[in-house]
């Protein structure tokens, strides 16, 4: 603990390091050094009673039971705790990798866990704030907006495994692998069932890859094909150019539809859950798309159809969040039954929902239709688009 030198702290911090809370929430970083860096918080007291140290190579773990006494941004607070620390060595300086925290509170203390995680979600809701009201003028969003940026140097281990995000870029995925790794494979057999065979030399666009959730599960086809990803959130685009590069290549692109690629680039384009948020542009995204892909080359997208609002709306989903904000909204009560499309909010978060034929004459500028297949990605259609000659 180096009280009040946030500093250095973060030297002793690798990149993507993140406290997993009691709670099951999960601090980044950034939040846990900003939070060390107030005034009214200050640790007291710290009483170490076991400290266990397992490791071997640049690798080790670190288990203490401690009691710990103090102010957390002018709250006191007093816990007798585990702390597990993940650390690697590197340039000769351990740093700590992951920090969970398990612990018991006396019961008239308010618990610590319930405080962290609180502070968490406000520090993360005040960013996801602040890069929205930049994002009207930038067309994307940004990385940490009114912050200077510096990126510490990172190093990634050598290790089979590719690295996995820290839970605030999951996208309300509680399996971010096992559902990336579902579409994605879903995704391979209607290509397949459609008679698509990915070459060695192809090139694959995840266009709204995110953090990487589909685009991890391609690795074996990236020793031989060359795999993009672009999407507007800078700061996952950041973490995935940090470590998920190599073997895949990545982008922060802009919603203006225009990606800085030559025609007739790549063999296959992927959209996961990317026009079910696209409004006035989709056309244009659509056309941008169709001069991207080869002659032969195929667009797969998901969208939000009457197949998936069928689904919404019936009574074990009515009271989902996403369900339920559609359902009580003034444009699917004005929607009906009779629509081609309708938006539930407008921008990046709008909901955005058509007709599936509706869709397929949208994109039949550039496109033919070769497969739709309901509840391919989650409750979304897949739509398997041709290009034109």
């Amino acid at each position: 603990m180096l009280e009040g030198d946030a500093a250095a702290m973060a030297e002793l911090r690798d990149d993507g390091y993140v406290i997993h809370l009691p709670d099951g929430g999960v601090m980044a970083r950034e939040d846990e050094l900003r939070l060390h860096g107030r005034d009214d918080t200050r640790l007291d007291v710290l009483d170490v009673r076991n400290l266990d140290i397992a490791g071997r190579g640049r690798a080790a773990d670190v288990r203490l039971d401690c009691r710990v006494e103090g102010l957390v941004a002018g709250e006191r607070v007093a816990a007798s705790q585990t702390m597990t620390f993940a650390l690697r060595k590197s340039g000769g300086t351990w740093r700590a990798k992951r920090t969970t925290v398990r612990r018991r509170l006396p019961p008239e203390r308010r618990p610590l866990a319930r405080l962290l995680a609180r502070l968490a979600r406000i520090a993360t809701a005040a960013r996801r704030r602040a890069r929205t009201q930049s994002f009207g003028t930038l067309a994307y969003l940004p990385y940490r907006p009114g912050e200077d940026l510096v990126l510490p140097r990172a190093d990634r281990p050598e290790s089979a495994t590719l690295p996995v995000p820290p839970r605030e870029f999951w996208q309300d995925y509680d399996d971010f692998i096992g559902s990336g790794a579902a579409d994605t494979e879903r995704m391979l057999e209607i290509l397949g069932a459609s008679g698509v065979e990915l070459r060695p030399g192809d090139r694959i666009l995840d266009l709204g890859c995110a953090a990487g959730r589909m685009i991890r599960h391609l690795a074996p086809l990236a020793e031989t094909c060359e795999i993009w990803g672009a999407d507007i959130d800078a700061e996952r685009i950041t973490w995935c150019a940090r470590h998920l590069s190599p073997p895949f290549h990545f982008l922060t692109s802009t919603k203006v539809p225009h990606l800085p690629f030559e025609d007739r680039s790549f063999r296959l384009v992927y959209c996961g859950s990317v026009f079910t948020h696209i409004d006035d542009l989709a056309q244009a995204w659509l056309l941008e798309l169709g001069r991207l892909l080869t002659p032969d080359g195929r667009l797969y997208v998901t969208i939000a159809d009457e197949h998936t609002l069928a689904r919404w709306e019936e009574p074990g989903a009515r009271e989902w969040p996403l369900p339920k904000r559609v359902a009580t909204s003034a444009a699917r009560r004005r929607a009906g039954d009779a629509f081609d499309t309708f938006t539930v909010g407008r921008g990046h978060e709008s909901l955005v929902f058509y007709r599936r034929a509706y869709f397929a004459r949208l994109a039949s500028a550039a496109f033919e239709v070769e497969a739709a297949v309901p509840e391919a990605y989650g409750l979304q259609t897949a739509m398997l688009l041709r290009r034109r000659q």
